[in-house]
């Protein structure tokens, strides 16, 4: 099983039920120098039928082609993710146990499958108890938050729906109260804000780069909470 990373702002909105979709930036399709028809890569509307140009996805979303370059969508069999969150060692047991806590308070145990992974993680237990550890290098077996890909398709950023920004876990307030552009900013400002300075006039709301939509539902359940 597999991580797939948010923000702590998106990570509630997945446990709260409010997310089931997210994007994330085809990169091997952003390329400046790329030219497909006369046009720059990242200037072309999508779609040109599937064998009919020189860019096109195949039946089943697994890959886009530009120029005969393949490139295999990671979203796709794979099969469940998990989701990584920060967090810090609360204690160990026996061999093979650990605790974790998190942000929100709760804290979860389980037992390591083996001696080596639980030698792995033991360093985190002399670590300052108020310090916090990178989702990145959470173990999988305190994972809370278990998501099944449902979709994956290639589009272009700035084609989302007022439907799909609300699945993207924003958007609270009533649309005839706000409007289509209110969300859509909404979205784009969250969508920036995740983008580095450095990269957002390849990878920006603005740049309308190429992405992978993702859509998803929560699976299960992790590890036993207190």
């Amino acid at each position: 099983m597999k991580p797939i990373l948010f923000n702590a702002e998106m990570t509630q909105a997945v446990r709260e039920g409010r997310k089931t979709e997210t994007r994330r930036v085809i990169k091997e399709l952003i390329n400046i120098g790329d030219r497909v028809d006369g046009k720059p890569a990242n200037e072309l509307k999508f779609w040109v039928s599937k064998g009919s140009g020189a860019l096109y996805y195949d039946d089943n979303n697994r890959q886009v082609t530009i120029n005969g370059k393949v490139v295999y969508s990671p979203y796709v069999g794979f099969g469940d993710f998990y989701v990584p969150e920060p967090w810090r060692c609360m204690g160990m047991f026996g061999e093979t146990g650990y605790a974790v806590g998190f942000k929100d308070g709760e804290t979860v145990r389980f037992m390591f499958r083996d001696k080596d992974r639980a030698e792995r993680w033991a360093k985190y237990g002399n670590k300052p108890f108020e310090q916090w550890q990178s989702p990145y290098f959470m173990p999988r077996e305190a994972a809370r938050i278990f998501l099944r890909v449902e979709d994956v398709r290639p589009e272009r950023l700035q084609s989302i729906e007022t439907a799909e920004i609300e699945a993207e876990g924003i958007g609270r307030e009533p649309l005839d109260e706000v409007g289509e552009e209110f969300y859509r900013g909404m979205f784009s400002d969250l969508w920036d804000s995740t983008i580095k300075a450095a990269d957002r006039d390849l990878y920006g709301w603005a740049a309308n780069p190429w992405v992978w939509v993702i859509q998803f539902k929560r699976i299960g359940e992790g590890a036993s909470a207190e």
